[in-house]
Parts: C-alpha cells; structure tokens; sequence
C-alpha cells in the first residue's frame, strides 16, 4: 500500500528529524518530503518496491531506539544511497 507507506515515511522522517535536535536537518527533511511523494507516486509500482526501504527505516528506528547513534547514522546513509540509486535507475536510461 504505497499511500500508507508515505503516511509512515512521512512521520518517520518528521520523528527522527525531530529526535535529531537539528532544526536545519528537520527544514531540510521537511522541504525534500513533497518531491519524494511526487516521485514515489509517479514511478511506482513499476520501478521498485517499498519493502526494501521500509526494511532500511526499520533498521534505522531500531538503531535510534536501541540508542545505537553509530548504527542509526550509518543506516540513514545506507538508507540515503538506497534513494539515490532509486533515482539514478529510475531517471537515468543508457
């Protein structure tokens, strides 16, 4: 269900951003959601599927509630190239 998995992304983002204690992280995130969304809703289902990138935030909020600091930041980072590559295959044709 792509609808409630940006619902979740969303607050997902919204919640750490918040628990990062960085207002420019949290603006930052803020502004990047709606192009994400747009994105997510123009290309799927039929470039990627979601349960590899809610597997990824679920490694990251593990992390975080664990208080693991070293292993949420790297996860964000696997979490980040995970969309970049997204993006690259998606837009990028040879």
């Amino acid at each position: 269900d792509v609808e409630a998995f940006l619902r979740l992304d969303r607050e997902f983002n919204d919640l750490t951003a918040l628990a990062a204690r960085n207002a420019i992280a949290r603006e930052t995130v803020a502004s990047l959601q709606p192009i994400a969304r747009r994105f997510w809703f123009f290309y799927h289902p039929g470039f990627f599927d979601t349960r590899e990138t809610a597997a990824l935030h679920i490694e990251v909020l593990r992390s975080i509630v664990g208080g693991d600091q070293e292993a949420a930041a790297k996860g964000a980072e696997t979490l980040i190239d995970q969309m970049v590559r997204i993006a690259k295959e998606t837009l990028i044709s040879d």
